[in-house]
């Protein structure tokens, strides 16, 4: 497993800044990697609801590129990734997704067990890879893309998940009382009047007797002299 994070100091605010949202205290950041601790985010947050990725209803989202939380130690965050392998994402391949939710409009950060739930029941796509070594290359990758970039230009890094495509339903062959589906009575009885009519076989004739054939067969014969 591996875990990356957006978190760079700045001293830079946007003359605009999206929504902030007051976010309750926590526990202290874990002191080894100064990553935020599993929970709800020190500091404050800037969401942006208009930029908020659609997820299934009920289920928490990630944050959008654009959105933030400033923490109390002058960095920011906006993503911190994982690595997982969980059945219930992608068919158990390994996946990078992000531990860093919105949950009840607050910024928390999950464990990864929580994060792939979270991941699978949003509805979104999230990068599958064939081996763990790939997933945690491209999770380093992602980080890399982040660095030297300031809050206010969050926005240009592209987010980590994809909205699936809308299904696509197929017409049913089925006939209705409406035609077959997808086509209008109207339309289906103006096609079948205007096919030609299918044309009846003639029965076949018997063949005629040739005359050669129905005639006696005589052989010449020589003439006779005295």
């Amino acid at each position: 497993m591996s875990e990356s994070l957006s978190a760079i100091p700045s001293s830079v605010i946007p003359a605009q800044q999206p929504m902030a949202v007051a976010v309750p205290q926590a526990a202290a950041p874990v002191a080894e990697d100064m990553l935020p601790g599993i929970g709800p985010l020190t500091g404050q947050a800037f969401l942006n609801p208009s930029i908020a990725p659609k997820v299934a209803q009920g289920s928490p989202r990630p944050l959008a590129p654009g959105e933030y939380v400033k923490n109390p130690d002058g960095s920011w965050s906006s993503e911190i990734t994982v690595t997982v392998q969980d059945p219930v994402l992608n068919g158990g391949k390994p996946s990078v997704v992000p531990s860093l939710w919105i949950i009840n409009g607050v910024p928390t950060r999950v464990s990864e067990d929580q994060a792939a739930a979270y991941a699978a029941k949003s509805g979104l796509m999230f990068p599958a890879y064939g081996t763990a070594e790939e997933a945690e290359s491209a999770s380093q990758k992602r980080e890399d893309s982040w660095q030297n970039i300031e809050p206010q230009n969050a926005g240009t890094v592209a987010p980590l998940w994809t909205v699936p495509p809308p299904a696509v339903q197929q017409p049913s062959a089925q006939p209705t009382q409406q035609g077959v589906a997808g086509w209008p009575a109207s339309v289906l009885q103006k096609a079948v009047t205007a096919m030609p009519p299918a044309s009846t076989p003639t029965p076949a004739q018997p063949a005629t007797p040739s005359l050669l054939t129905s005639q006696p067969n005589f052989l010449a014969m020589p003439k006779l002299t005295r």
